[in-house]
């Protein structure tokens, strides 16, 4: 379920993890240096229902795929 509101009452609905919590869950998840580029960062506003999270979602996927070439890159020179 994705709540209206930011980034960080999705991830911590209930407020009961620091945002160090939270920061060291997002490098776990290798999304840290990603929400770290938002402007907002955890504050990042979710709107109703994610509809924003396409967005999200989207530069994740260039992100990965970014990286997946420059890995391949590097182990085919």
């Amino acid at each position: 379920m994705i709540f209206s509101g930011n980034l960080r009452l999705n991830l911590d609905p209930f407020e009961s993890h620091t945002d160090e919590e939270l920061w060291k869950i997002l490098e776990l998840s290798h999304l840290k240096n990603f929400v770290s580029g938002l402007e907002e960062g955890l504050l990042y506003p979710i709107t109703e229902e994610g509809g924003n999270l396409r967005y999200v979602l989207a530069s994740l996927s260039k992100n990965a795929h970014t990286k997946k070439n420059k890995q391949s890159m590097v182990i085919t020179t």
